[in-house]
């Protein structure tokens, strides 16, 4: 989307794509790597199935590796997710006793990252199970999804 402020005329511009960035993918033919943008890649075959190419050699890149990658990454992330500290919203300071609801300050405690932000990556994937039809991942995500507490 392209916003116009009025005052100076000029036009920002607001990508309003969702994007996933695979980092250091490797061709098994050429061996070249690059990170591979897995929403928005010029080099993408659309299939049946759709499937990523390499840029130097147009050599599909293998599918099961990918979505092995993408599975690590969300675990990972789930891991994160879970493992979280808690930090108050009054000083920031990190909770320290599993026992106390409250901070010294009185503050009240959150988690350091947003259930949005942790959400709009299950999306992501989804979106990249969905339109790759990568099954597992998809399985992955559907039982994250429904054993996660918001």
């Amino acid at each position: 989307a392209v916003v116009s402020t009025q005052s100076t005329g000029a036009a920002i511009y607001n990508d309003q794509c969702l994007s996933f960035v695979l980092p250091e993918v490797i061709c098994s033919k050429c061996s070249s790597c690059r990170d591979l943008d897995l929403c928005r890649d010029p080099y993408l075959d659309q299939g049946p199935p759709p499937c990523w190419l390499c840029a130097h050699c147009q050599t599909p890149y293998d599918r099961s590796t990918i979505e092995g990658r993408l599975i690590s990454k969300l675990q990972e992330r789930n891991l994160g997710f879970a493992l979280q500290d808690l930090v108050c919203t009054k000083c920031n300071g990190v909770k320290s006793s599993n026992m106390a609801d409250y901070c010294s300050c009185a503050g009240s405690f959150a988690t350091l990252e947003h259930s949005s932000d942790y959400q709009q990556l299950l999306d992501i994937l989804e979106n990249i199970a969905k339109h790759f039809k990568l099954t597992l991942l998809g399985e992955l995500v559907s039982w994250t999804r429904k054993n996660t507490k918001e």
